[in-house]
């Protein structure tokens, strides 16, 4: 979704999406065009970011820290011994 631009990736260009449209036999019309091109964009715009320490994933709001990593930790390990508690007494029965 990326094109290579000397230093860094850059994203696709009108004229990029013109040549695919024309070689492929595809038809994408102009809403379509503008999602790939968006895209691509934000692609390009994250691809950069996520260099930085502590980005965090597409997936997730906010910056990481010590606490929330900690926070997501411990209600895992929570969540975990709830689970082995469960099977243990299963086991038993």
């Amino acid at each position: 979704m990326c094109l290579s631009g000397g230093m860094s990736m850059v994203p696709l260009t009108w004229q990029e999406i013109d040549s695919f449209v024309n070689r492929s036999g595809y038809i994408l019309d102009g809403w379509e065009c503008e999602q790939i091109i968006n895209m691509s964009r934000v692609y390009c715009s994250f691809s950069h970011e996520a260099k930085e320490l502590g980005c965090p994933p597409p997936y997730q709001e906010g910056k990481i820290t010590v606490e929330s990593v900690e926070a997501n930790r411990d209600k895992v390990g929570k969540q975990w011994s709830g689970f082995a508690a469960g099977h243990s007494a299963k086991r038993t029965l």
